[in-house]
């Protein structure tokens, strides 16, 4: 069994007694790069806590659909999604306990789907999607956000680059890069050298992620098409530090694969159900070395801890908690958005209610504090970053 990864930080002994004081930082899309959205350390926010919560601070920002990112004290955002696409863009640096500026980049106008990706090894991690061309990778320093370098990773086939979602573990990002419907993984290091690529077979569905047990093995989910219409998904697992082959097995369904999370000794996951149009199953968890299955159930994956995974469906608007290994429902609940959290023992989910995560039993809410309705959420040291409309806000327990 995988155990929860901590805080990724390196710290003396005293910012270490304040870190168990505060949190972790939310420094990448499903926190770390295993993909689970799981936060395990945030003793600030508990159920008598969250009963009574105040904004903080708030700044304009048309910030959906990108998660704000907070690392080393600063919260990030991307900046420009009103109106209609192409968006003028801008990659936006705020200190996390006041909002104050600390600086802003401009991204150049972007079709939908740019990324803020992860904030680690001193640079923030993107995936933009100009108006025309292939998509690039990107990194800015974190401290001052200047382009530090900029890569159009490889691709099989020809034609312009789409990329997946990156993933960072340790010194290294991830990334699938797709043309004329085949995909390659590539290794790029700090400096934007690439270390190593591999070419899975079959092609990465759009939007999807890579997910590693951090420092180990890196897992990629591809759709093969068959001469006679159908498909195959495959999962495939290489080394972290090198590319080398470590497993590859069938996924039992032929349905493309959306999104994927390592945890337990399991891959989780959700196969592609246009928004549950397609009428099967979304969410599954797998062995990985033999694609066996371990149980399927729920629309949408959207934790794993180590006691539940959370998976939701939005169509009938019910959010369930699963035992991880076999899939059986520890409790259900209502709820309309599309996304959750587990901060500590906490839900938080994408509207703003905050749940136990042990009974479902709801605790509190965001957007009490705001008086906005919400779209996203990011829990990170002692306080919930959340996206609105029209504005950023921070939110923490008052006494």
């Amino acid at each position: 069994m995988v155990k929860p990864r901590r805080c990724a930080r390196v710290v003396v002994a005293v910012v270490a007694s304040a870190l168990l004081l505060t949190g972790c930082d939310w420094a990448q899309l499903g926190f770390g790069p295993a993909g689970t959205s799981y936060d395990p350390i945030e003793p600030a926010l508990t159920e008598t806590s969250v009963a009574h919560l105040a904004a903080d601070w708030s700044v304009e920002c048309a910030c959906w659909p990108s998660r704000p990112l907070v690392a080393m004290g600063t919260v990030y955002a991307v900046d420009g999604y009103a109106g209609e696409a192409p968006f003028p863009l801008t990659l936006r640096a705020f200190d996390a306990t006041n909002g104050t500026p600390r600086w802003s980049v401009p991204l150049g106008t972007s079709r939908p789907g740019d990324v803020l990706a992860a904030v680690a090894n001193g640079l923030v991690y993107l995936s933009l999607r100009p108006t025309s061309g292939s998509d690039q990778l990107v990194a800015l320093d974190a401290a001052t956000g200047k382009t530090r370098w900029q890569v159009v990773p490889p691709a099989p086939g020809s034609g312009p680059v789409v990329l997946g979602l990156p993933i960072v573990d340790g010194a290294q990002v991830f990334v699938s890069a797709t043309a004329s419907d085949a995909s390659q993984v590539s290794a790029f290091d700090a400096l934007g050298q690439r270390v190593w690529s591999v070419v899975p077979g079959g092609r990465v569905f759009e939007g999807s992620n890579l997910a590693t047990v951090p420092g180990q093995t890196l897992y990629v989910a591809t759709g093969l098409a068959l001469s006679n219409g159908q498909g195959l998904s495959l999962l495939k697992g290489y080394a972290v530090s090198d590319g080398a082959a470590r497993s590859a097995a069938l996924i039992p369904d032929p349905t493309p694969v959306q999104s994927i999370a390592a945890a337990n000794g399991l891959v989780y996951g959700t196969w592609f159900t246009a928004f549950g149009r397609l009428g099967s199953v979304g969410g599954f968890a797998v062995h990985p070395d033999t694609g066996a299955l371990a149980w399927s159930g729920g629309l949408f994956e959207q934790a794993v801890a180590p006691d539940a995974v959370l998976t939701n469906n939005p169509r009938d608007a019910t959010l369930e908690a699963r035992d991880p290994m076999t899939g059986a429902v520890k409790w259900t609940t209502f709820q309309t958005g599309s996304g959750a959290e587990v901060a500590g023992a906490l839900v938080v989910s994408s509207e703003g209610d905050i749940r136990r995560l042990s009974d479902g039993v709801r605790v509190g809410a965001v957007r009490d504090a705001v008086n906005e309705d919400l779209i996203r959420t990011t829990p990170a040291n002692g306080r919930i970053f959340a996206v609105a409309a029209t504005h950023l806000y921070a939110v923490s327990p008052q006494p």
